[in-house]
């Protein structure tokens, strides 16, 4: 798993193409929790794969795009030695997954770009983007913000 630096911040706003897929979940550290992890990701690819449906993709598109995330599901070694969140970013032919040290609220968001919500004190406040709201409202000046 990669480290995110400013090179990986470049990388996630240059040429990624429509629709990109921002995930966030919390994870846990302690192996006995990974498997309410993978619970929580597998419906946030879920509901992913629903907003792709609206976003106008056909159900085998959407299922192919996010089909990275969902073989995260299956690979055991991904599970251990978890950070505190997950974040993962989607888009034709391009997939990237970080372990961050902040928690983060489940969010997904499919949008023309990627959404980063790094550094910028939005960590266990936001709940859903264009789509993919996990049951909490924000305020205009809590929306997340595009790479």
């Amino acid at each position: 798993m990669k480290i995110f630096t400013r090179e990986e911040l470049r990388t996630l706003t240059a040429a990624a193409q429509a629709p990109c897929v921002s995930i966030y979940l919390p994870t846990h550290r302690l192996p006995t929790e990974n498997q309410q992890d993978r619970t929580r990701l597998k419906n946030l690819i879920r509901q992913a794969q629903e907003s792709l449906l609206t976003y106008g993709l056909r159900p085998a598109a959407a299922e192919s795009l996010l089909e990275p995330a969902t073989n995260l599901l299956r690979t055991i070694s991904f599970w251990k030695d978890k950070r505190d969140g997950l974040a993962l970013f989607i888009s034709p032919g391009m997939f990237r997954q970080y372990q961050l040290p902040t928690a983060f609220e489940p969010l997904v968001v499919v949008a023309g770009r990627n959404t980063c919500l790094f550094g910028r004190g939005n960590q266990k406040k936001h709940s859903g983007g264009r789509i993919g709201n996990s049951g909490h409202r924000r305020r205009k000046d809590q929306r997340p913000k595009a790479c």
